[in-house]
């Protein structure tokens, strides 16, 4: 039996990865401090130890014997670390350094670590490539490009295995709408369940490549199993407009489609669209979920809260 540790492994991507790797007969222990995840997350069965990824005596505990290591834990905000940059630094790449250098410790054999689409530049309808300019403006975006020079450091000189996942736009079941920070499908549903009209900014016409969680989980188990080491885009390839994103938002809901237009956001980028051949080429990856199917699955979890 492969045992995994999942930092992170109580919030919105962690806990779907979770079942996922239970269904796959792992033995999982998850390392989270819950400061948005929740044990709600998580079945009865797991393993929780509430700790900081840097935690440094912490860390090695829950390392030793482990075979995998999936690294979700971070601080996830691109918004939020504008107004905690120190506090995203110190998690995203001091507990990431503390996360390797216990894996290399422990004999670790794989590390899979969670990255970010934000890394890319604005490339109007441009999809973004692994191996294309990277522009991260943000601390959140500078922490994962750390991380990610870490992996490879640690590859280079400890022979450590590792893939870095840099996700797109992840929606699903689970995901928090109640943050001023919160993902954009979440808060479309909710203000449309309670008959609210949604708001966008700019004329909606920016363009987002939305994926599926269970799809991203997966790309995570198979990570842990390939053989390859690098980094890779994890996304549908599809763009889809915010505008369209509303409109199918409130036809499914049956909710008003008259949205309001607020002022396009500083920073906000017109178009994000993932290239996915190297994943599909070297992970036999692509997403299984298309958004209609991923819609209709996040829309039954949100009205079975009511």
């Amino acid at each position: 039996m492969v045992r995994a540790l999942v930092t992170g492994g109580a919030g919105f991507i962690g806990g779907h990865l979770v079942d996922l790797l239970l269904e796959c007969s792992y033995e999982v222990t998850v390392l989270d401090n819950l400061s948005t995840g929740s044990r709600s997350n998580l079945s009865e069965q797991i393993l929780l130890v509430q700790a900081d990824v840097r935690d440094v005596k912490q860390v090695r505990e829950v390392m030793a014997g482990q075979d995998v290591l999936f690294h979700l834990g971070a601080f996830v905000s691109l918004p939020e670390s504008f107004d905690r940059p120190e506090e995203c630094h110190n998690v995203n790449v001091e507990g990431t350094r503390c996360l390797l250098e216990a894996a290399v410790a422990a004999g670790v054999g794989k590390v899979v670590f969670s990255s970010t689409s934000a890394l890319y530049p604005e490339l109007p309808d441009t999809p973004k490539h692994e191996d294309g300019p990277l522009e991260p403006l943000s601390p959140y975006a500078t922490s994962k490009f750390e991380g990610e020079k870490l992996l490879d450091h640690f590859f280079r000189t400890c022979g450590l295995s590792y893939v870095g996942l840099r996700y797109f736009n992840v929606f699903g079941p689970r995901q928090r709408a109640d943050s001023a920070y919160a993902a954009v499908i979440p808060i479309f549903i909710s203000r449309a369940l309670a008959k609210e009209s949604l708001t966008l900014y700019g004329d909606g016409s920016q363009t987002r490549d939305f994926i599926f969680v269970k799809d991203v989980a997966r790309a995570n188990l198979l990570a842990a199993q390939t053989k390859h080491s690098g980094i890779y885009n994890v996304g549908s390839g599809l763009p889809m407009s915010i505008l369209d994103l509303a409109n199918q938002v409130c036809e499914l809901l049956r909710s008003s489609d008259k949205h309001d237009y607020a002022p396009r956001r500083p920073g906000d980028l017109l178009s994000s669209t993932a290239a996915i051949e190297r994943i599909g080429q070297d992970l036999k990856w692509q997403a299984e979920f298309s958004f209609a199917e991923g819609l209709q699955q996040t829309l039954e979890w949100w009205k079975n809260l009511e």
